[in-house]
């Protein structure tokens, strides 16, 4: 909306510039994983519960179901094949869950009571943990324009550019990487920010996308973000210790973002 641009054009627009700022940072922290840390060896306690894990299997022979597999899929692309081939027939988001919802109910032909809580209990998580988050970040940028930090802060951007690609870079970066959450510092810079691009001579598509993967970037390299968690979890390791590898890699493809973008 900021940009003026459709949806899918910005999408479009904005994903060679993801994937492969993406793949930068796989890459870099792929080779310091591989040649410093050796992460790739796995020690001795890993072997044997690789072989525990091996003989269980062998005993229950796992089969994959296709269908049920890509069932995550169906509601995006729906969305992406609806959006792109058939921009009048109106399907949003809502739409696509819903029949990714049904092609669930065939392919699972489980209890509609018991699929019917599964999707409304997900729609409750999904309020709590996102749209909570996203509206206490609305909140805080209304309060640091009604305090005029704001105005401030933009007419010293207004005297370089410079001081605005940096901090569309690493001020949602260094948000994320305190709190685990990349949505809440994406949406409070760009509410704030963003709007006043082509003050900056900026682009607002693109200042916004820096402020997008800077917030993304530091939520991976947070050790309080819940998917660091969760893995830490499976390795028992230190969600410090797994936010520390990633790092490196996080901030070459922030860096690098800055640069390509605006």
């Amino acid at each position: 909306k900021m940009a003026e641009m459709d949806l899918m054009a910005f999408i479009i627009w904005a994903a060679p510039y993801i994937v492969g700022l993406v793949l930068l940072s796989v890459i870099v922290n792929s080779a310091i994983m591989i040649v410093k840390n050796k992460d790739h060896l796995a020690g001795a306690e890993a072997k044997d519960a690789a072989a525990k894990s091996d003989a269980g299997q062998q005993e229950s022979a796992f089969k994959v179901q296709p269908l049920k597999a890509v069932a995550p899929l169906v509601p995006l692309i729906v969305l992406l094949v609806a959006s792109i081939s058939f921009p009048k027939a109106g399907i949003d988001v809502v739409a696509a869950m819903l029949i990714g919802l049904v092609f669930i109910s065939a392919v699972t032909l489980m209890n509609p009571g018991e699929i019917s809580k599964a999707f409304f209990k997900g729609c409750g998580t999904g309020y709590a943990q996102v749209i909570g988050l996203i509206v206490a970040a609305g909140v805080f940028a209304a309060g640091l324009q009604a305090t005029g930090a704001v105005t401030a802060f933009i007419e010293f951007l207004k005297g370089s550019n410079e001081f605005a690609r940096w901090g569309a870079a690493f001020g949602p970066f260094l948000m994320a990487l305190g709190t685990g959450s990349g949505e809440a510092a994406i949406w409070a810079f760009n509410q704030s920010i963003t709007p006043e691009a082509a003050h900056f001579g900026m682009q607002s598509h693109s200042l916004g996308l820096l402020a997008i993967l800077a917030g993304q970037f530091g939520r991976t390299a947070s050790p309080l973000a819940g998917a660091i968690i969760i893995v830490a979890g499976m390795a028992s390791a230190d969600p410090l210790a797994v936010a520390k590898r990633l790092i490196p890699g996080m901030l070459v493809a922030l860096i690098a973002s800055a640069f390509i973008l605006v």
